[in-house]
């Protein structure tokens, strides 16, 4: 029986959230949609959020009418085509995937016959349990490795402001107060560090979850990278889809060992087509010794949570 709830794929960004959403998308039975929570999403053009990783806890979030509209496939031509970003800046990011979800959003209500919505966003990670509650999501929450997630960050040189965190007194309240005076101090002057305090923060929320709601699905990338057509194959079947050969082949495809396992442009933000498992420990390849062992002290205690020292 297929599975009618939406379905949630996230966890922190850099954590295969892109591969896997695109994996399970394979099948007709979804609609792939990509980040209503992104400043730069689908929805920028309504402005709703000027934060990275909103919290959202209240009954009365404007952003529930917006989300509802998208799950129904009502997106308009305007927003598809946005060329302004939520600063009011012209700014092409993401719009060829606005205008394919658009295109598609026209297809279905044609057709009269809606998939399954697959929404793909590690932006929602904090607001997972609101989503379950108000949308009846099916979750599927990604686990990276520290060393690999710090190691991506550094080599797209993507820093944080902390301050998203901070100034969310709700979020600080309820699950990072013990992370506040290390926040407060940033490691602006040192990437690395940075990089790894973020991990800490949203793995820690993601080790609360696990906790609590074992009924959510918890995956983590090493695992669907060693063996990707069975863990895939598990997860389709989890989340009540349809792994048929075809599909399999295509997993195949875009992650056999005849593939690079590092990325082709050191700028580029994702390649699928990649050998999942040589890409498990590239972050060995892109850290120095000193970097690593600096990473594995800052993240110990929650990293123990999900990995071994074997991992490292």
């Amino acid at each position: 029986m297929i599975n009618k709830f939406p379905i949630l794929i996230t966890g922190s960004h850099r954590s295969g959230t892109t591969w896997v959403g695109k994996m399970l998308a394979l099948t007709d039975e979804v609609q792939y949609v990509y980040e209503c929570f992104h400043p730069n999403g689908i929805l920028r053009k309504k402005r709703i959020f000027d934060i990275w990783f909103k919290y959202l806890t209240t009954e009365t979030e404007p952003f529930a009418s917006e989300l509802k509209r998208i799950l129904n496939y009502n997106y308009t031509f305007s927003e598809a085509y946005s060329l302004m970003d939520k600063d009011g800046k012209f700014n092409l990011r993401n719009t060829p995937v606005r205008i394919e979800f658009y295109q598609a959003c026209k297809l279905i209500q044609r057709k009269g016959i809606a998939p399954i919505p697959l929404l793909k966003d590690p932006i929602t990670l904090l607001s997972v349990p609101w989503l379950v509650k108000h949308f009846n999501i099916r979750p599927v929450i990604l686990i990276r490795h520290p060393a690999a997630f710090v190691s991506s960050l550094v080599r797209l040189n993507w820093r944080f402001d902390f301050s998203n965190f901070l100034e969310q007194e709700p979020l600080m309240n309820d699950h990072l107060h013990t992370f506040a005076d290390e926040m407060k101090s940033g490691y602006k002057d040192n990437p690395v560090k940075e990089a790894a305090l973020l991990w800490n923060c949203l793995h820690h929320v993601i080790h609360s979850y696990k906790n609590s709601h074992k009924e959510w699905i918890f995956k983590r990338h090493e695992d669907l990278s060693s063996d990707p057509v069975r863990e895939f194959n598990g997860l389709y079947d989890s989340l009540g889809l349809t792994f048929s050969t075809k599909i399999e082949q295509k997993i195949t495809v875009f992650t056999s060992s005849e593939n690079t396992g590092e990325v082709m442009n050191q700028k580029q933000i994702h390649q699928l087509q990649r050998d999942s498992k040589a890409n498990i420990k590239n972050w060995k390849k892109r850290l120095s010794a000193d970097q690593i062992a600096v990473i594995q002290d800052m993240t110990s205690d929650i990293a123990v949570n999900f990995y071994s020292d074997e991992d490292w």
